[in-house]
């Protein structure tokens, strides 16, 4: 950085004297900074040739000719200016790049063929049917938007012995899921089980074991919104389990075995209502 010598120092003391002296030298070292500042901003905003850096050579040339002569005006206009200039080439750097990211989101969407990404892009990836994880590859979402449909129970009546809770708003459904294989709602709460596994990562051919007690024995719970199920809990008879203490650190502790009734085989909840106390609420009925 261009620095003021010592003898320009003497030469603006001599020549003002006392607190006004002191200010120009001041906004001097100001306007000197600032200067860098602006140096800095064309090399965000302009390519490194030859035709800019004598650019640069002459800007720097007049700057020293207009400090020799400058009064303390000149340097605090010329300290706005500068920042000015700074400011908006950060500006347009930024904007750049942001229209970058969503010129290549909106690639993505074409290569799946869905309007994944259409709309702004926001941190949780949210399209208009599913909210997707940063982690997901594009085949992986097309795999998701692809079997949807098995979350879908518009045709379905919910009857009333079937709900054992509701919410506040009553915007949601928690309902026990018939025994027998041959109800409507015990083959949705099959599909909706594959969707799990699908969304866990696993395919058709290499599903989770359900468990081994007999399917007229596992009970299953759903979470029911706006005809869309979203959430779900398995609960199969057990007798005995190993209950996990609290500890200090994350490595979980195992109690002594006791004896249950009941055991969870697997809990699911929608991406797009999580962290909402939905996965609690179905322990809760569960329990």
């Amino acid at each position: 950085m261009l620095e003021v010598t010592s003898k320009r120092k003497i030469l603006f003391k001599r020549k003002l004297k006392g607190k006004e002296s002191m200010e120009i030298i001041s906004l001097q070292r100001l306007a000197l900074q600032n200067y860098q500042l602006e140096k800095d901003s064309h090399s965000l905003v302009s390519d490194t040739s030859d035709a800019s850096s004598s650019v640069s050579q002459e800007l720097f040339e007049n700057f020293q000719k207009q400090l020799l002569i400058a009064e303390p005006s000149w340097f605090t206009k010329k300290s706005k200016m500068y920042k000015g200039i700074l400011n908006n080439a950060v500006i347009q750097k930024l904007k750049i790049e942001e229209e970058g990211i969503e010129e290549e989101l909106e690639r993505d969407a074409l290569k799946i063929k869905h309007k994944y990404f259409m709309n702004k892009f926001t941190d949780k990836n949210q399209c208009s049917c599913y909210c997707h994880l940063n982690t997901w590859s594009a085949a992986f979402i097309n795999k998701i938007h692809n079997h949807l449909w098995l979350l879908k129970c518009e045709k379905l009546q919910i009857m009333e012995e079937m709900v054992i809770g509701r919410s506040v708003a009553n915007t949601i459904d928690y309902i026990k899921v018939p025994a027998s294989d041959r109800e409507p709602w015990r083959q949705k709460a099959n599909q909706v089980v594959r969707f799990m596994d699908l969304v866990c990562g696993f395919d058709e051919r290499f599903s989770l074991p359900l468990g081994f007690c007999q399917p007229s024995q596992r009970q299953i719970y759903l979470a029911v919104m706006k005809k869309d199920v979203i959430g779900c809990v398995i609960v199969e008879p057990v007798s005995m389990a190993y209950p996990l203490l609290e500890s200090d650190n994350d490595i979980q502790v195992v109690g002594a075995e006791c004896e249950v009734k009941w055991g969870i085989n697997r809990i699911w909840v929608d991406l797009g209502y999580r962290r909402r106390g939905l996965a609690s609420t179905l322990l809760k009925i569960v329990q």
